[in-house]
């Protein structure tokens, strides 16, 4: 949404408000004028300390420094609703039974009615193109370059991701590294924190696979952007990928491709062929027995006998790493 807005306006000054830990992201792109961190996350934890009321005044001060022409809320949260109401302009956001939090649209001025059952680029893009009231482009265009790097041809993997049911098996990382590598691509893997790196470093035993070294987004992001191909799970990545028009494959278990998958040329979706499935849920509720409820704090990325330490890969272990494969193959052939 933001290059349409730019091309459309070439002039406007934007400013994105966002998480500090995503700052990196709209940095990339080059219509973006200016950022501000909003540690939104870190306050809910304690709102009342006297760091929390710091930075909330401090957010109030910072979207209050300049009148916006307009202030559009993409996410339909109640956060980010008290985000739009607090800066200093006309904001726009879902209705009531559009938005994901139907509480937020409470704090909208404008409100705009985008249909649920489609993808979230989608709806971002229509409901930027309603609050400015121009013709929306059927284009998907991320607008983030990145730096061309001549290296022998390689994959990276993205395994991280927040919830333990969209993990996908170690032991089936492992043989889709072995039939990449047995085709002559080296192999790459990024990692966040500890546990990550751990994982990393277990995916990493099989040759010509590397651990990347602790990496900004930014550093990322020719890493990706210089990929031969990229498979990941539902996480950040796989979407950066997506935005650099990497060729990459989503494996979807708990949630919906079709409504939050990675977009865009030379991309592609798995999803588990599992009844159950998208279920929606952090948490996967069915062991073998289909009964034990599996606790997302206690995965660690490693393996346990114990059905209460570990996700359930009932859901992602259906995607095989040969249909992976195949299905990137397919891309390249393209």
């Amino acid at each position: 949404a933001i290059t349409d807005i730019a091309s459309l306006y070439p002039n406007a000054e934007i400013t994105w408000a966002v998480e500090p830990n995503f700052t990196a992201i709209p940095a990339m792109h080059p219509a973006v004028t200016h950022i501000i961190s909003t540690p939104l996350r870190n306050i809910k934890k304690n709102i009342m300390s006297k760091q929390s009321i710091s930075a909330l005044t401090q957010i109030r001060h910072e979207l209050n420094k300049q009148q916006y022409d307009l202030v559009i809320d993409a996410q339909g949260l109640l956060k980010s609703s008290l985000l739009s109401k607090i800066a200093n302009g006309k904001n726009f956001g879902y209705c009531r039974k559009s938005a994901r939090e139907a509480i937020s649209a409470i704090f909208y001025k404008n409100k705009i009615s985008i249909a649920k059952n489609q993808h979230a680029v989608m709806r971002t893009k229509k409901l930027c193109a309603a609050a400015l009231k121009y013709d929306m482009p059927q284009e998907i265009n991320y607008g983030i370059t990145a730096t061309n790097q001549t290296t022998d041809p390689y994959v990276i993997l993205f395994h991280g991701t927040t919830w333990a049911s969209k993990h996908y098996p170690q032991e089936q990382w492992l043989h889709l590294i072995k039939i990449i590598t047995t085709a002559g691509f080296k192999v790459k893997i990024p990692w966040g924190n500890q546990v990550e790196y751990k994982r990393a470093q277990q995916l990493a035993t099989i040759a010509n696979t590397e651990v990347l070294p602790k990496s900004s987004l930014s550093e990322l992001k020719d890493i990706i952007f210089n990929a031969k191909g990229a498979i990941g799970v539902d996480t950040g990545l796989t979407h950066l990928a997506a935005a650099l028009g990497t060729p990459c494959i989503g494996l979807y278990g708990p949630t919906d491709h079709d409504l939050a998958g990675n977009l865009g040329q030379y991309q592609a979706q798995i999803s588990t062929r599992r009844d159950c499935a998208p279920c929606q849920r952090a948490n996967c509720c069915c062991n073998k027995n289909n009964h034990t409820t599996i606790e997302r704090r206690n995965f660690s990325g490693s393996a346990s006998k114990d059905p209460n330490q570990v996700p359930s890969f009932l859901c992602m272990g259906a995607i095989t790493p040969a249909d992976i494969w195949a299905k990137l193959q397919s891309i390249w052939e393209k």
